[in-house]
């Protein structure tokens, strides 16, 4: 199962004018750099809680579905509506590729510890035993940086602080060992698959 950025986000979760706020910063030499420590610290986050903060379109591919139940889990983020469903396509058992209308399918959106599941309406036609076998295009994320939750706003500002205070590979604390991080992120992590 891989899961792979179609269309990146075209903004993070905290502005320029926020980190450095929190930074207490009022010049202006440090801008560029800032704006790096803002990517760096939501990517962090992201990848720790396994989840999207900014919209953006992400393609699963995987085997056919795996689960007994016959869903396939949506990783990357929570859906929020069958609207965020793209595109659902298979490789026949002749590695041809053949595209599902979204109708056949049905979404149970996630939560906020839970990834989306995609149910067929009927089964799921036969597949190839290839690994990419199923592709599932589909928007994961907060349409704005006011919608991502506050807990999770604030630890991309204490991971951007940390990056900015230690800007040596030597640092006594470590960024994902950090008590207050954990604590914010911990109600937003998707349990591993």
């Amino acid at each position: 199962m891989a899961l792979r950025v179609v269309t990146p986000p075209s903004d993070t979760p905290v502005s320029l004018i926020e980190a450095k706020a929190h930074l207490r910063l009022e010049e202006s030499a440090d801008d560029a750099y800032v704006e790096q420590l803002i990517e760096s610290a939501a990517s962090h986050v992201a990848v720790t809680c396994e989840r999207a903060l900014m919209q953006q379109e992400v393609e699963l591919i995987s085997v056919s579905p795996w689960r007994s139940d016959g869903a396939v889990r949506l990783i990357g983020g929570a859906l929020h509506n069958e609207a965020d469903l793209v595109r659902v396509a298979y490789l026949d058992g002749n590695d041809v590729e053949h595209e599902l209308p979204l109708t056949s399918c049905f979404l149970v959106p996630g939560g906020t510890a839970t990834p989306a599941a995609l149910f067929p309406k009927a089964s799921w036609p036969t597949m190839s035993s290839r690994p990419d076998a199923l592709r599932v295009r589909y928007r994961v994320g907060w349409a704005t940086a006011a919608e991502v939750p506050a807990p999770l706003r604030h630890a991309v500002l204490l991971v951007v602080s940390q990056l900015y205070e230690f800007r040596t590979p030597e640092v006594t604390t470590s960024i994902a060992t950090s008590g207050a991080l954990e604590a914010l992120l911990a109600p937003y992590r998707f349990p591993s698959i």
